[in-house]
């Protein structure tokens, strides 16, 4: 359930993130991007008694989603496969993603697109049925915990499909996964990088992707309010030919 890659408009938009002059004195330093609980919050379009009755059973299901500070048409989230038996909840956080409208994240004082990594949580048997997360994290969705996950800030990141180092996956077509670890402080600065592995090796994938995250800046991650340092890995999916998916699983936060 992958969406098409971003129009060029979008992505010039998303690049150049938001700027907000009026507001930009009284706005905070760092804010994530947030589900919210308005009438058209993710967790308020996903029709529970619907999946109830199609016997959706306890499920997960991660995805992420472009939460930008501007109205932007088209529909850019993408859900994973989440537990087994997740059909029915994967096919209603896509529905849902289109048209869901988040609380715009803020860095620097200024709004500011981001990439959002979520997760939901359909109890069937218990109350509240549904529970939207803003991480990934296994640990932190066992608590239930309140916590938000470091965002990339649009554009920071700068990946090279034509990068020297692909030349061979290009030739071949071939595409990869490349995990690395990266340590975010509560300011967003990027204090280092490791490529934790890569698949195919010997590809230059790994190069390729740690050399794309030397320029990224990030929200911060936040714990029950609060900015908060973290080190969690990052699985970067890139297509040498076409372009890349991004994936966020949190650890250590």
């Amino acid at each position: 359930m992958v969406r098409p890659p971003l129009l060029p408009i979008a992505l010039l938009l998303f690049s150049l993130g938001g700027i907000d002059p009026a507001s930009a004195e009284t706005n905070p330093e760092f804010r994530p991007a947030l589900v919210g609980n308005g009438p058209k919050s993710l967790v308020n379009r996903i029709d529970t008694q619907k999946l109830i009755q199609a016997g959706q059973g306890d499920a997960v299901v991660m995805f992420d989603e472009m939460v930008f500070p501007f109205t932007v048409k088209g529909a850019y989230g993408t859900v994973y496969p989440g537990t087994p038996g997740s059909q029915f909840l994967q096919k209603a956080v896509l529905k849902a993603l289109d048209g869901a409208e988040f609380i715009p994240a803020i860095a620097n004082h200024k709004v500011t697109a981001v990439d959002f990594h979520g997760t939901v949580i359909f109890f069937s048997q218990k109350k509240p049925n549904l529970r939207v997360f803003a991480n990934q994290d296994r640990v932190e969705l066992a608590r239930l915990a309140d916590f938000v996950s470091p965002q990339v800030i649009g554009g920071s990141t700068k990946f090279d499909p034509k990068d020297p180092a692909l030349e061979t996956a290009r030739r071949m077509k071939k595409n990869g996964v490349v995990v690395l670890s990266l340590r975010v402080s509560e300011k967003g600065e990027l204090l280092g990088s490791k490529v934790v592995s890569e698949d195919p090796p010997n590809l230059g994938f790994g190069a390729a992707v740690l050399r794309s995250f030397r320029t990224a800046r990030f929200v911060p991650g936040f714990r029950n309010g609060t900015p908060v340092a973290c080190t969690f890995e990052t699985t970067f999916r890139p297509l040498a030919a076409t372009g890349v998916r991004l994936v966020f699983a949190d650890r250590r936060c």
